[in-house]
């Protein structure tokens, strides 16, 4: 009797167990489709006006360096913040591509068209 009811524990354990790895998996799967949901529309923000509206600037001192009346350092500022728009683009799209890596790696679905299915490198995975 001892044996079955410590048979009968470890399995309320295991259950306990798995439904605490369901809870985790479902929480961080909501919390990365959160994180790209908030990629997706800051990086939308920057490309529909914050990136346009500093390229506009720059030309506007491109122009105005040419014809004499701002000084170079103005230019420069102004085409290093445009550089610097484009480099959060870029850090956007990395981070959006680490939340999609582990999305995919959590649901075992490629999510990025051209990403070979999970099961391909999981031992005894179809090949």
């Amino acid at each position: 009797l001892q044996m079955r009811d410590e048979a009968t524990a470890m399995r309320e354990m295991a259950d306990a167990d798995l439904a605490v790895v369901r809870a985790e998996t479902r929480g961080k799967i909501a919390e990365l489709v959160a994180q790209i949901t908030g990629i997706s529309r800051l990086r939308s923000l920057y490309t529909g006006s914050i990136l346009p509206q500093a390229e506009a600037t720059a030309q506007s001192a491109r122009d105005a360096y040419q014809t004499g009346t701002v000084d170079f350092m103005t230019m420069l500022d102004a085409l290093m913040v445009v550089n610097g728009y484009r480099e959060k683009l870029q850090s956007l799209d990395a981070q959006a591509g680490s939340a999609y890596a582990e999305l995919e790696m959590l649901t075992g679905t490629p999510l990025i068209p051209g990403n070979p299915p999970v099961n391909q490198f999981v031992k005894g995975g179809s090949q």
